[in-house]
């Protein structure tokens, strides 16, 4: 793509934010969001079932 090519974009206001704000409060779920999740787990059973029982030892 050559440089002429590009498009302008005005940023004269725009917002990124992490939504990682609270992550002693947030880790607590973290277990459901990727173990039961919509769209199935991304873990095995024993990895899911093992960061539940670590989370106290982690908070």
């Amino acid at each position: 793509m050559a440089l002429k090519e590009y498009c302008y974009i005005n940023f004269e206001s725009i917002l990124i934010r992490n939504s990682w704000v609270n992550p002693l409060a947030q880790s607590h779920y973290y277990p459901d969001m990727v173990c039961n999740s919509f769209y199935g787990s991304v873990l095995s059973d024993s990895t899911c079932s093992q960061m539940r029982l670590d989370y106290p030892q982690c908070a």
